[in-house]
């Protein structure tokens, strides 16, 4: 499994009026650990007036066109994390973060010719960041076309940057959506909240139908608008990329197991095991291996992140939702373990397996 590494922090930039970019400053003993693939993300963790919080942010930076490591942190009203980052955080300070994770990539190859459309949304730009440059540094003849949605002008993130990349790479196409337009004559199927009809309006008047891969990133009512109409048009799942900050509200009650298990768990993590005794229908696996004083590893805390991903070893286990996991993982014996519960007497579950 991963493990938090202290970085000092190296610069700080506002790049919205209500956000901020961290560039970290990596030691070189620690370079290896922190190679990205475009599109992935990190997780920090920062002792926030006497409380450990845990948070992932994406990567904003291409591991190919930039040496920097960087995340911009949009601040969340209440949120602390977010708050803190924007407001007391200084150049110098350390944060303890975990490397780089996150499948919301495709495979780069200089010879592709591909169409890529991306869907963001506010704070939803900055994996599309990393992805963008990436592409125009890799596939010089692929075309990409960027619809970015947002309240107003004054919130969005990175704009001097998009509107740079697009003056000087022709392949790339920028269409920004407002809710609240900056004038009476923008275009109506850029203004106000997206729609179905809407969506279908800006993906034929941009050439953006059968593109090869699709990303979507940004709020879940909008990630899931733009895939359903997606889906509507024929498109196949398998171009759909969704990378999702926070977890989809679920019905509890669906995917409650029926006939209470006890069941012996033993967590393994940084070699050292850990024993206790958990129902099915009691706490998820990371709350109790938390309460038994495992440091185990989480963030979203919704089945989102996959950072809280650890191996079955022995037993059964059921999962209440599953965002990060691939089929072929799951199958591995994968989970999350922040939605799983025992399903057997008998329940093994190895954090340090890769």
């Amino acid at each position: 499994m991963s493990h938090f590494y202290p970085l000092k922090i190296k610069n700080i930039e506002k790049v919205s009026k209500d956000a901020v970019s961290l560039t970290f400053d990596i030691p070189l003993q620690y370079i290896p650990q922190f190679r990205f693939k475009q599109g992935q993300f990190i997780t920090l963790k920062i002792n926030i007036h006497g409380e450990n919080v845990i948070r992932s942010y994406s990567i904003c930076t291409s591991p190919y066109s930039e040496k920097e490591l960087k995340v911009a942190v949009k601040e969340v009203p209440g949120g602390k994390m977010s708050t803190y980052i924007n407001r007391e955080l200084k150049v110098g300070d350390t944060v303890e973060v975990m490397p780089p994770s996150g499948k919301f990539y495709t495979e780069l190859n200089s010879a592709h010719q591909k169409k890529y459309v991306l869907f963001a949304g506010g704070s939803g730009i900055t994996p599309m960041m990393s992805i963008i440059k990436s592409v125009l540094f890799i596939e010089k003849q692929s075309k990409i076309t960027l619809f970015y949605a947002n309240r107003e002008p004054d919130n969005v993130i990175f704009k001097n940057e998009i509107d740079t990349l697009s003056k000087n790479h022709p392949q790339l196409k920028v269409v920004y959506i407002f809710d609240h337009p900056p004038s009476m004559d923008y275009p109506p199927e850029q203004s106000g909240l997206l729609n179905e009809e809407k969506i279908k309006i800006l993906l034929e008047k941009h050439s953006s139908l059968n593109a090869d891969e699709y990303f979507i990133c940004g709020p879940t009512p909008m990630m899931e608008l733009i895939e359903n109409t997606l889906k509507k048009l024929n498109t196949p799942t398998e171009k759909i990329h969704i990378e999702y900050f926070t977890a989809i509200e679920t019905n509890d009650a669906n995917n409650t197991t029926t006939e209470e298990i006890e069941s012996e768990v033993t967590i393994i993590l940084y070699g050292i095991e850990t024993t206790f005794k958990l129902k099915s229908n009691d706490i998820n696996i990371l709350d109790a291996a938390i309460q038994n004083g495992v440091d185990a590893p989480f963030s979203c805390k919704g089945g989102v992140c996959s950072t809280c991903r650890a191996k079955i070893i022995e037993g059964k286990a059921t999962m209440k939702v599953n965002y990060a996991l691939t089929d072929d993982e799951v199958k591995d014996g994968y989970i999350l373990t922040c939605q799983a519960h025992p399903a057997s007497e008998k329940l093994v579950v190895d954090y340090d397996a890769l």
